[in-house]
């Protein structure tokens, strides 16, 4: 019997990167990166708005801390401005563009059948808007539209995020008590919301439950309560009530409802909870089914680390109920580099647990300008969440802000 050779996993990665060259340039630019010896130099149009580079609301970009959150559910402004501009003062266009180039190669297995692909795209360029106006920051307004590309090179165009806020319908000015908001919007913890992924894989509370959601269409009533003394126990309050338009059969599409509330302590410690209640289509297409999810979570931060927990479910009045359990942490050791990691679980009744897996590293070439390498692993027997078995996915983006 001839003898077997057993690769060690660091072995047989390098054999695996050797045989595809699209993987091996992926990873020789990653590396070329981390070598560039640059200094920051521009900064995003709401960094430049308050002054401040994007460190002051992020952890790792576009992950928001508690300065972040505290301005983006104020209407994008700090209540200690005390006065916001015109738009005919405006002495800068408040616009902001994102490119993003993406490599990828994909491993995946379906009906018992294996397949890859490679392939860079330019995975999206956005172009991002908005601000407080009026001297008293009474309105808010806030755009974002995407350009993609396609597998077959085609580009396509959303908008991902479109909407206005009237702020301080009660309450002193400035300090967005209670404000009435309608458009696109996302709807999620504010610590936990597919806006502000720094690892960028989808979640399956996103993906597969709906639960978090990206331009969500909404009527929706919104506050936020900050505790002056930060040092404090106190906490800081913000909650939203509202409702959404699903993709229904039926012509009743404002038949969901909403709720979210969520506390922050001492800028280090939050939890939140979320309730949606409505109609959905059924996963056939031809009829609706009602549907109430939950969810529940928490984050902490110690030093450069940042911990994130989430608890969802989804019951159904047709087919089987869902859970899901997620676990994030995010490690910053310098303002140069970052790590991240998750582990996502989901159960359906009657079917096996999948269970997703994220790993990444990222090198922050200039203050708005990053490279990041990320690996996407997947195991669900069971087609939980799709027609894949398994999924190993290797992702390089390199991403430019402006």
């Amino acid at each position: 019997m001839p003898k077997r050779t057993i690769l060690n996993p660091a072995r047989r990665l390098l054999r695996s990167l050797c045989r595809r060259p699209v993987l091996l340039s992926m990873l020789a630019l990653f590396i070329f990166t981390l070598l560039i010896p640059v200094e920051a130099s521009a900064v995003p149009a709401f960094a430049r708005r308050v002054g401040r580079d994007c460190s002051y609301c992020h952890n790792l970009f576009p992950k928001l801390n508690e300065t972040g959150r505290v301005w983006r559910a104020n209407g994008l402004r700090f209540e200690a401005e005390g006065e916001w501009q015109k738009v005919k003062n405006l002495t800068t266009i408040p616009v902001s563009i994102e490119v993003e180039i993406e490599s990828k190669y994909d491993e995946t297995k379906a009906s018992g059948i294996k397949s890859t692909s490679s392939d860079m795209l330019i995975e999206e360029v956005e172009i991002i808007s908005g601000g407080a106006f009026g001297n008293t920051g009474r309105v808010t307004a806030f755009g974002a539209v995407g350009i993609q590309q396609a597998a077959d090179g085609n580009f396509s165009s959303t908008i991902n995020n479109a909407y206005i806020q009237v702020n301080d319908l009660a309450g002193p000015t400035g300090a967005g008590r209670l404000n009435l908001k309608a458009g696109k919007s996302s709807f999620g913890f504010p610590f936990m919301a597919d806006f502000q992924k720094a690892i960028s894989n989808r979640y399956l509370a996103e993906r597969t439950l709906n639960t978090l959601t990206r331009g969500l269409r909404l009527v929706e009533l919104n506050g936020i309560r900050v505790t002056e003394d930060e040092e404090s126990w106190s906490p800081t309050h913000t909650y939203a009530i509202g409702v959404a338009r699903e993709n229904v059969v039926s012509s009743h599409k404002f038949k969901s409802f909403y709720a979210q509330y969520g506390l922050s302590f001492k800028e280090a410690y939050s939890i939140g909870a979320l309730y949606r209640t409505g109609y959905e289509t059924d996963g056939t297409g031809t009829s609706d089914t009602r549907y109430n999810k939950f969810g529940a979570g928490a984050e902490t931060e110690f030093g450069p680390v940042v911990v994130t927990a989430g608890y969802f479910r989804a019951q159904y009045d047709s087919g089987p109920d869902k859970s899901n359990f997620v676990l994030e942490s995010l490690y910053m050791p310098t303002s140069k580099i970052g790590f991240g990691a998750r582990y996502d679980a989901l159960k359906e009744d009657g079917k096996k647990m999948a269970v997703a897996t994220s790993v990444m590293a990222r090198y922050n070439i200039l203050v708005n300008a990053y490279a990041q390498i990320e690996y996407r692993g997947l195991s669900d027997d069971g087609l939980a969440t799709g027609t894949n078995e398994s999924e190993k996915r290797l992702r390089l983006f390199l991403v430019a802000l402006f």
